[in-house]
């Protein structure tokens, strides 16, 4: 079966939240493939969230957010990530800045494991000349 799930909320004119999550699970009664082909069922779940704050007549914004999601099966897989950043306009003056991190991790079949991570961070200014 399957769900899913959506919430949206303004706190105020300046504050948003964005909240999602999501289950399914398949069955696979004669198998997948060559490699599994003895029946199994796969359960997935995910999660993500964002929240928006605007300051100064709306020239600043701040966002950060987030999400999770996992697959149990013949493949037992997690990942996340994380982000935020800040905004702001001043004048025709636009400046940037904000992180990023995301993990994964994965263990299946015939002992496959995977590991992997980054984080990269970023600063962006920009200028209208007319």
């Amino acid at each position: 079966w399957k769900g899913d799930i959506q919430m949206v909320k303004a706190f105020d004119s300046s504050t948003r939240l964005y909240l999602t999550a999501a289950y399914l699970t398949r069955r696979f009664p004669e198998g997948s493939s060559a490699q599994a082909s003895d029946p199994y069922t796969e359960d997935s779940e995910s999660a993500s969230g964002s929240i928006q704050r605007q300051f100064f007549s709306r020239s600043m914004l701040v966002a950060a957010g987030g999400s999770l999601a996992r697959i149990h099966g013949l493949v037992d897989s997690t990942a996340w990530s994380l982000n935020s950043s800040v905004s702001w306009k001043i004048g025709k003056l636009d400046l940037s800045v904000g992180a990023n991190a995301y993990a994964s991790d994965t263990d299946g079949l015939a002992s496959v494991s995977t590991r992997r991570s980054d984080q990269y961070y970023y600063i962006r200014l920009r200028r209208e000349f007319f």
